[in-house]
């Protein structure tokens, strides 16, 4: 319980916001990477091949079997009987 006592909101927030920091510096290369890749779709194709382009990535990530195809066995909303209240 003492060694939370030492921890004041103010030491807190810092702390959170150093976290928020580093990883904002750390993806934000990544970030201009990929902006760049989908302009660049763009100007070769308009936004079918911007989407060409990411169905691609992701297989080449995840291979041909999705997260979603794996969770859900390649199904639709339809199959699963999946209804917005």
């Amino acid at each position: 319980v003492g060694f939370f006592k030492s921890w004041t909101a103010s030491s807190m927030q810092r702390s959170i916001e150093l976290i928020g920091l580093r990883r904002a510096e750390g993806s934000q290369p990544k970030s201009k990477e990929g902006m760049t890749i989908v302009l660049e779709r763009l100007r070769q194709g308009g936004l079918t091949c911007v989407l060409d382009g990411m169905r691609r990535d992701r297989e080449a990530a995840f291979g041909p079997q999705s997260p979603f195809k794996r969770a859900f066995g390649g199904r639709s909303e339809n199959e699963l009987n999946i209804r917005e209240d």
